[in-house]
């Protein structure tokens, strides 16, 4: 999987690239990292609602090809 995100007059960003995991029905995951790292573009990318330049993510065997009804996202800011 790899995103990359445009940039005016500057080459493209690398933000995600390399990433395999997989996680088991009902299992809590986290993804921790500094501000800018990718996190939520990952989320994002897991849950169809922003499509990876490349590779493929897929929930139960199916391609997620869009918004999964199956999925939700929850954000919580560590102070």
């Amino acid at each position: 999987m790899r995103k990359l995100f445009e940039r005016k007059d500057k080459d493209p960003l690398v933000v995600i690239d390399g990433i395999s995991c997989e996680f088991d029905q009902g299992e809590l995951v986290s993804f921790l990292g500094p501000s800018g790292c990718g996190k939520t573009t990952l989320l994002r990318i897991f849950a169809g609602l922003t499509a990876a330049s490349e590779g493929t993510v897929q929930i139960r065997g199916k391609e997620v090809a869009g918004p999964q009804p199956i999925s939700a996202l929850s954000f919580k800011r560590l102070t």
